[in-house]
């Protein structure tokens, strides 16, 4: 594979993957992209598993998986190239944080495990929120098993409020970053973020050809800004202000297009 070719690093929620599937317009685009001898990057907030089982659900791939928001980087067959772990005294910070303050379940991806961490005082807690979850933890429990954390993630009932509670953590913890995805913030070590995560890759692997991304909420916006950036015509109006009429898809498929003649 050329390390002079063209890269396209894709969002995968509401990206690639639209009302629960991956079209086989997108698929069939993928492989011709890659068969011209170009890269495929998946760069998405989600947990490494859970994003392979969706990708081949629809059997789809990709040649890079970068995943956690950049806080895991890893090859299609399995490679690691790249982790950082959160600060363990700052993920206990943060999630104390958003269980007092909010009292909202909290999502924790670990190298060894990903729990539902909860106050362990209301009986409704034990109730999974988060999809690829099978076990909660209590804050207690959660305080003695806390290590090599990833990244922590949380889900409210509207953007305000998780847009408020990003800033807050923003503001709160120097050695932490939010990003905020509609009602989701994903919370990694400061620094990372899809743009830094395509950055690290494409210097892992000695990768200096042209780089796209194509995304779809604010989280996105980095990668968008800093690479040739794409968008699609059903995101985030504040997105689509950011991105020339001519960059603007209906689908990833038609991204490709593009970028192969452009």
């Amino acid at each position: 594979m050329s390390k002079s070719g063209k890269m396209l690093a894709s969002d995968f929620d509401r990206t690639f993957y639209v009302n629960c599937e991956i079209t086989e317009a997108n698929t069939r685009a993928v492989e011709n992209w890659r068969q011209q001898g170009n890269l495929f990057v998946i760069a998405t907030g989600r947990e490494e598993s859970i994003l392979r089982e969706k990708l081949e659900e629809w059997e789809a791939e990709a040649d890079y998986l970068i995943c956690n928001n950049g806080a895991r980087i890893v090859s299609w067959d399995g490679r690691l190239l790249y982790e950082k772990i959160m600060d363990t005294v700052e993920v206990l910070q943060i999630t104390d944080y958003l269980l007092e303050q909010y009292g909202m379940p909290v999502d924790v991806t670990c190298k060894s495990f990903r729990k539902q961490v909860i106050t362990g005082t209301d009986p409704e807690e034990d109730l999974i929120m988060y999809n690829g979850i099978h076990e909660t933890i209590t804050q207690e429990d959660f305080r003695k098993a806390c290590r090599e954390v990833l990244q922590v993630h949380v889900r409210f009932s509207n953007n305000e409020e998780t847009c408020k509670a990003a800033e807050a953590i923003n503001a709160r913890y120097p050695g932490a970053e939010a990003f905020v995805n509609e009602n989701n913030a994903d919370i990694v070590s400061r620094g990372l973020g899809k743009a830094e995560g395509i950055a690290i890759l494409a210097k892992a692997i000695s990768f200096q050809g042209q780089i796209a991304a194509i995304g779809d909420a604010h989280n996105d916006l980095g990668m968008l800004r800093r690479y040739q950036g794409c968008t699609l015509q059903a995101a985030n109006p504040a997105i689509r202000q950011e991105i020339p009429i001519s960059r603007t898809f209906a689908d990833v498929a038609a991204c490709l297009t593009y970028l192969s003649i452009n």
